[in-house]
């Protein structure tokens, strides 16, 4: 039987630690033909990848996947002008080359992570070629760009708006990964079904052992991943360390790097705050490490209407874990903690509270915790199984 041949299209790819890579591997085992088109490895530096290099095009191997690459600008991460400029420079390269591999595919699936300027590629290899084109968007366009710091015009809403709604116009398939984006996608698109299909967690917490982790005392709160101005770091950390100054029992781990890193090091230098420890980033492998030694997991962004809509691919690793959650973020993922009795939420903006939500926390007795941790897995379980999530999203493509 002839395998389905099934171009993948993202922005991001293997060593990059990213959910994409697993479902790659799984369509690989479920006997599809997997190539990938993506850009050459270097989130979240902003250069590429020891072992790699920054050419213009190039081909290597992932298991079973072909992986065609090719060139970005250095420097995205410290300039919004390169950024730009790197979004267009990328859709341009890939587009060119899914013109010339785009026909001998059966389907085309587009991974969604930030640039929406990256689906130009797939959406541009099936008008060509007549073929299925399925989007999975983690990311609100133009929202999105906005919030990370874009002047708003407009000009440039126009212009943008133009181009969102031709990318979902050509798409067959439009998967969501939380509720708050259908009404936004909706909206360019109202006579398309947009299908919620939420993300599950990558870390795998099999081979964890009791006594493993790195945390062997102190009660320790530990927030996880890419460390931006959108993560709302400064007021979390103006939050702890109000608490902290009366109580040396509490830590605050942040694991991870990104533009703010070097920010949020020199407030806590300033301000003397004690109990902060910053591990910088850390291989996939070792997150359970840090996550199931950890007592609460601090999920956070800015007070901005994205992030309320947001649910960031974190929070299913945290929910995995089986540890309370301090939600520090307005809208959706804060409504989830709360109706499902998952831990604790607090106004991003407002200090005081998140000082309160710490101090909350650090009186819990070990059985609040604990009953919270068993809410947590349970509500993981019913809602976020691998398998299910993988079964939907392969029935989605197989069906057009």
């Amino acid at each position: 039987m002839k395998k389905e041949r099934l171009l993948v299209v993202t922005e991001v790819f293997h060593p990059e630690d990213f959910l994409i890579n697993d479902l790659v591997a799984e369509w690989c085992k479920r006997g599809f033909a997997v190539e990938v088109l993506t850009r050459n490895p270097s989130y979240p530096f902003g250069r590429v990848y020891q072992g790699y290099k920054n050419r213009l095009y190039q081909k290597d191997r992932v298991g079973q996947a072909l992986v065609h690459r090719i060139h970005f600008i250095p420097g995205y991460r410290e300039s919004t002008a390169v950024k730009i400029l790197n979004y267009l420079w990328n859709a341009l390269l890939a587009s060119v080359v899914a013109v010339f591999i785009g026909r001998r595919f059966d389907k085309v699936f587009i991974y969604q992570t930030g640039p929406l300027t990256f689906a130009l590629p797939g959406v541009l290899a099936g008008k060509l070629y007549g073929k299925a084109v399925t989007i999975w968007t983690q990311d609100i366009w133009p929202d999105s760009v906005f919030a990370y710091g874009i002047r708003e015009s407009k000009f440039k809403r126009f212009l943008l708006d133009a181009f969102v709604g031709f990318v979902y116009r050509n798409c067959t398939n439009v998967l969501v990964t939380a509720r708050g984006f259908i009404p936004k996608i909706k909206k360019y698109v109202p006579e398309k079904e947009v299908h919620l299909l939420p993300q599950w967690s990558l870390v795998d917490y099999s081979n964890f052992k009791t006594g493993d982790g790195v945390f062997k005392e102190h009660f320790n709160f530990t927030f996880a991943g890419n460390i931006g101005k959108l993560q709302n770091l400064e007021n979390v950390i103006r939050g702890f360390g109000a608490v902290a100054a009366n109580n040396n029992e509490i830590r605050l781990n942040i694991v991870g790097d990104g533009s703010n890193l070097e920010q949020l090091k020199a407030i806590v230098k300033k301000h003397d705050y004690p109990g902060i420890v910053f591990w910088g980033r850390q291989p996939l492998e070792r997150m359970p490490e840090f996550l199931l030694s950890s007592t609460v997991l601090i999920i956070s962004l800015q007070n901005k209407e994205i992030c309320a809509l947001t649910v960031p691919a974190k929070f299913q690793a945290y929910l995995a874990a089986g540890k309370p959650i301090l939600s520090i973020m307005p809208g959706e993922v804060s409504d989830i903690v709360e109706e499902n009795k998952l831990g604790l939420s607090c106004h991003p903006d407002d200090i005081e509270d998140i000082a309160r939500k710490f101090q909350r926390f650090a009186e819990m007795t070990e059985a609040e915790l604990r009953s919270i941790s068993e809410n947590v897995g349970g509500f993981a379980r019913e809602n976020y199984h691998r398998q299910t999530l993988i079964e939907k999203i392969t029935d989605c493509i197989r069906a057009c």
